[in-house]
């Protein structure tokens, strides 16, 4: 009845965050947030949140905060000290799985054909050597080798051979902890303050070193390795600089030759070997390249430069990957957004890396959302304890992407409204974890975006002339300033430039996007206006809800007493404060305005909810109390109206929904419920009635990620009820389900959901 059409979710902070899975035609980005594995890896296990991932061969390994660690479901390790890092390989087509904890046990795992998992190594360690990174990789002729970089600012090598013996050395890494290593045949890299050092095995009575480095390995011995009756030598080949802050990863980008072999495969330095090339990410927000000169000398140069560009307020690079064939990078940022950069021809000949539309989304709890519409073209507007508003909307290849970032926050989001009177351009009302409703207005920038990127029909329904083109932030300020025709600015004027002073220079310029945005696009050139702050609330707004004729706005905040608990009405025409409503003792959780309007919902921590009915002066609008009703057991946390304006569902953590039915005349709610469906498993946490004329269908939300739908029937005064869908364990949220939201469009309903678990799904019905 329903089908997925996209789940849009960022990836986590952190390294180990995001892998490759290779197979098939192309290959599979895994990236771990809260949710990877479904169910499974959230709600059964104590809703412990996986923290890092690693693929290889057709195997997936997952490690939880909790410390437990699987590969594809089965567990290998449950024990609860937390896993510090995590990484898998392939070796002669079986797959290799290292991980350590924070205690300094580092564990190696196999698994070859379909044999079960056996662990094939371990070593105690202790704390003073708890790894921070971790790297396995083959050599040659079966030897896994595992290069854990620690905080005692040492990686440590162990080579398992063949026969289950173990070689190992230490090698000295630059000052500080080891943030990162990887290994690929013959060589070593890892990255701590800025810097990175490579080191080379080379067969010992084979290398060609001058009468300087001969000197100095007398003075201060390499470390040695020894495979059956040959020794190698680990020599340092490199010490690179370029970074300006913490090195997060160093990955070996490898390029297929004809054979099937991989640059960087052989130790006995062979053609195979002759251009490894090293990607390094850092807190700088720069991703670099480097080689080795072709001349020869062991220099090496950085040959290639990514990263984010613009005065953007991101953080930096986690982690890149290069793909296997060596043609795509991968890398997540503190925004929670994939970037992909891929190989293109840039003319002559030559190629470059050219940045592509990557994965964006989320990366906290999602608590509430609305949909929006500019012309012909449905978008759906969310906010996050991530910080961030954002836009998605369905381009016209037919995926959903964010088109827009309305809004950057110092205060987590809490609770959103879009609001649309006739004649006015749309805007939205957010608040966060403070006192304060801010305002903010459709700009003229996303009105061409949306015209560009969805290729729908955006006809001006009024007042658009007047809005602003884009907004911008000050360097030290906290509002979103609007931008109007002819008053951009660039980057390349000069602080003095500006007539308020260098502290007010713009970071933004608005932009009509003519092509998928990129992340620093996203970050930098599509805020809103803010056009005006309300105040009034004595503790943090916690939800909001405004009328389909966009005229009124109503707003709730924490409450532990009734004083508190008050319902805010607001006149959208002046943004000024008309009324207060005042019936409930705790939180208000949810508030909803039938569709035509007359009657205003309120349900409650305390138990009860309570509908109010409009009265409509000459000069005012307000609402009077109709009715309260102590309806549940437990906290309501939801509830929502039918399409009939006569009827309306609340949902509690009692784990029950009751459909209730207000009584003819105005003369309240009905004393029982008209139709209670069958009890639930876990609390509900939303729902939302379906805007069918003909049919009464309700969408349920649970505590555990569930999605519901049920089909309420009345014939001859007799109410029923039936479950018509339930989403399967791969299309249901990880987490409880914050918000349901229903939008008609092109004779289809389009069901969206938000959840804890970083989540957005937008399902077809």
């Amino acid at each position: 009845m329903a089908q997925l059409r996209a789940r849009l979710c960022g990836c986590r902070r952190g390294q180990s965050a995001l892998d490759w899975c290779p197979g098939g035609e192309g290959e599979l980005l895994r990236c771990v947030h809260a949710r990877l594995e479904g169910k499974e890896a959230w709600e059964r296990r104590q809703e412990r949140r996986l923290v890092a991932v690693g693929c290889a061969a057709d195997t997936v390994a997952t490690a939880d905060e909790g410390g437990e660690v699987r590969a594809n479901g089965s567990v290998l390790r449950d024990v609860g000290v937390p896993i510090g890092a995590l990484c898998a390989a392939e070796v002669s087509g079986d797959p290799w799985i290292a991980f350590a904890d924070a205690h300094g046990v580092v564990e190696l795992w196999c698994r070859t054909g379909r044999a079960d998992w056996k662990r094939a190594w371990k070593d105690q360690g202790d704390a003073s050597q708890c790894a921070t990174c971790l790297a396995t990789w083959q050599i040659e002729s079966g030897h896994v080798a595992i290069a854990s970089g620690c905080v005692d600012g040492r990686v440590r090598i162990h080579v398992v051979q063949e026969d289950g013996n173990v070689e190992r050395c230490a090698l000295e890494a630059p000052k500080g902890w080891v943030r990162a290593v990887d290994g690929k045949g013959a060589r070593i890299a890892c990255g701590g303050d800025q810097s990175v050092v490579v080191w080379k095995m080379e067969e010992e009575g084979k290398e060609q070193a001058g009468r300087v480095a001969r000197a100095a390995e007398q003075a201060a011995p390499p470390p040695r390795l020894k495979f059956g009756s040959v020794t190698f030598r680990i020599r340092k080949e490199a010490v690179l600089h370029g970074h300006q802050d913490w090195v997060t990863s160093v990955r070996w980008l490898s390029s297929k030759h004809e054979d099937g072999k991989y640059s960087g495969d052989r130790i006995n330095g062979s053609k195979e070997d002759a251009g490894p090339c090293l990607v390094t990410t850092s807190m700088d927000r720069s991703i670099l390249i480097w080689k080795p000169d072709q001349r020869g000398g062991g220099l090496w140069m950085n040959v290639e430069a990514m990263g984010e560009a613009g005065e953007s307020r991101g953080v930096g690079f986690f982690t890149a990957i290069p793909s296997e064939d060596g043609r795509t990078i991968c890398a997540n940022g503190y925004t929670g957004a994939i970037h992909i950069w891929k190989r293109a021809p840039s003319g002559k000949g030559q190629e470059r890396w050219t940045p592509v539309p990557g994965i964006t989304g989320h990366f906290d709890g999602v608590v509430d959302m609305c949909w929006g519409r500019t012309g012909e073209c449905p978008w759906i507007l969310t906010v996050s304890a991530d910080q961030t508003a954002r836009i998605f909307a369905r381009l016209a290849s037919g995926e959903f992407k964010e088109v827009a970032r309305p809004q950057v926050h110092g205060h987590n989001l809490q609770c959103v409204a879009c609001v649309k009177r006739e004649g006015c351009p749309l805007v939205y009302v957010s608040g966060a974890e403070e006192k304060v409703l801010r305002v903010f207005g459709e700009t003229k920038a996303f009105r061409g975006t949306i015209r560009n990127l969805c290729h729908a029909n955006v006809i001006d329904d009024g007042g658009i002339d007047s809005a602003a083109l884009g907004a911008s932030v000050p360097a030290l300020g906290l509002s979103n300033k609007a931008v109007f025709q002819g008053e951009e600015m660039t980057s390349e004027i000069s602080a003095e430039g500006y007539p308020d002073g260098p502290d007010f220079a713009t970071l933004f310029q608005p932009t009509v996007l003519e092509h998928p945005p990129l992340e620093e696009q996203l970050q930098q050139n599509t805020l809103w206006p803010e056009l005006q702050k309300l105040y009034g609330h004595g503790n943090d707004l916690f939800c909001l809800a405004a009328s389909h004729r966009g005229d009124i706005l109503a707003s709730a905040c924490r409450a532990q007493s009734q004083m508190t608990a008050a319902i805010w009405l607001w006149d959208t025409k002046q943004w000024k404060a008309i009324g207060e409503l005042k019936s409930h003792n705790l939180t208000v959780t949810q508030l909803a305005f039938s569709p035509d309007d007359k009657y205003l919902l309120s349900v409650s921590r305390d138990r009860s909810f309570s509908v109010f009915v409009r009265k409509d002066g000459d000069a005012t609008t307000r609402y009077e109390l109709l009715d309260k009703v102590k309806g549940h057991s437990r906290i309501i946390w939801t509830g929502s109206w039918g399409p009939n304006s006569h009827m309306f569902a609340t949902g509690s953590r009692d784990q029950s929904v009751k459909v209730w039915r207000l009584l003819e005349g105005g003369r309240g709610v009905a004393e029982s419920p008209s139709c209670i469906l069958p009890s639930f498993e876990h609390a509900v946490t939303a729902l939302a009635w379906a805007p069918l004329e003909d049919r009464n269908l309700l969408a349920v939300g649970l505590e555990n990620g569930d999605i519901e739908l049920w089909d309420i029937q009345t014939i001859s005064e007799t109410w029923s009820s039936q479950k018509v869908w339930g989403a399967s364990e791969a299309e249901a949220h990880c987490a409880a389900v914050k918000r349901l939201c229903w939008e008609a469009t092109e004779g289809k309903l389009l069901l969206a959901s938000c959840s804890l678990d970083h989540a957005v799904s937008i399902f077809e019905v």
